[in-house]
């Protein structure tokens, strides 16, 4: 039986530990560790046991056979385990504690293996996996919605600029609309900044269920400046909604459609493999502009086409896989 070390949180990576501990059945056990009180919790399957431990204090101590942990998660003593795997989001995985005691490294993207490899540190590369819903049927995209998150980092997941490239668009004067979900308040100058913009709509408030956060768009607008695996984006597809998304990994390796991916106005290296891409908005207004206010029926092609790239890495397809890593 296994255990899985996460953030208590529900972050990207608190609720992709939480997929995991749901589809995996060898983890039996979960260690959440707190780091930021007020946030919304990762809520865990009911067949795992589950402790909460604080940052920042005296270290537990757990014991077994398999020890998984994800990105940046030990406030924990794992030396009892004869097999810890590290599971890195993002992609410079190899400069940390975590690398440093790790039995096995599984990299989740194409471009965090690569950086393992030529860091000289042993990897292997297993995509992570996303639950497939029913399709949607999508047949006209009017409303385009952005996930801002909880406006991390300086705003990683690009809000600035998506509201820039709605405005840049014209297309809240057509009827149509930018919805943007915030996981908490939003700060005065994303406030101000969205004054008076036509269409435009900000909400807030943590959505848990994907079904109904992705209710509230027909397309997705992923205007992330650096991502570790781009969850949202991935799981959008996987019900069926089209996505416009930074061109910048691993947004461009889920989505292959040059029509879908907004183009790049600056990169910026902030670290070994790390790149910080701004979309360039005025561009990206213009394409966002001519696909919507052309016919609908690219609508619906573009929907089967998101649901397809999205079941290549689908749970069916590679949740064995996955269970064996963690066994």
């Amino acid at each position: 039986m296994s255990t899985l070390i996460a953030p208590a949180h529900a972050c990207g990576l608190g609720i992709m530990a939480a997929d995991l501990a749901a589809h995996c059945e060898p983890i039996t056990h979960v260690v959440a560790v707190e780091s930021m009180p007020s946030a919304p919790r990762v809520v865990w399957p009911t067949r795992v046991s589950v402790e909460v431990v604080q940052r920042g204090s005296q270290p537990k101590t757990v014991h077994g056979s398999t020890v998984v942990f994800i990105e940046s998660s030990l406030d924990v003593d794992i030396s009892g385990f004869e097999r810890r795997v590290f599971v890195p989001m993002w992609e410079n995985p190899a400069t940390g504690t975590e690398a440093a005691i790790a039995t096995d490294i599984i990299a989740v993207t194409k471009h965090a293996h690569r950086v393992l490899v030529e860091l000289g540190t042993a990897s292997d590369y297993l995509p992570w996996p996303v639950e497939l819903k029913p399709m949607r049927s999508i047949r006209e995209v009017k409303t385009l919605l952005h996930v801002a998150g909880s406006f991390g980092h300086e705003y990683r997941k690009g809000t600035p600029e998506a509201v820039a490239i709605w405005k840049a668009s014209g297309l809240g004067f057509d009827g149509y609309r930018l919805v943007v979900r915030c996981w908490r308040q939003p700060p005065a100058d994303l406030i101000h900044l969205a004054d008076g913009v036509p269409g435009l709509d900000i909400l807030h408030g943590f959505v848990n269920d994907k079904d109904e956060l992705f209710s509230e768009g027909d397309a997705l607008l992923f205007t992330s400046r650096c991502e570790g695996h781009a969850l949202v984006p991935l799981e959008a597809m996987a019900t069926g909604m089209p996505c416009f998304a930074t061109n910048a990994w691993p947004m461009n390796e889920y989505e292959n459609d040059a029509r879908f991916l907004l183009p790049i106005g600056s990169i910026n290296r902030i670290g070994t493999g790390s790149d910080y891409a701004m979309v360039d908005t005025d561009r990206a207004g213009d394409m966002l502009c001519q696909m919507l206010n052309t016919s609908s029926e690219w609508a619906q092609a573009a929907s089967i086409h998101a649901y397809k790239m999205a079941s290549r890495f689908s749970w069916e397809t590679l949740g064995s896989a996955w269970s064996e890593v963690c066994r």
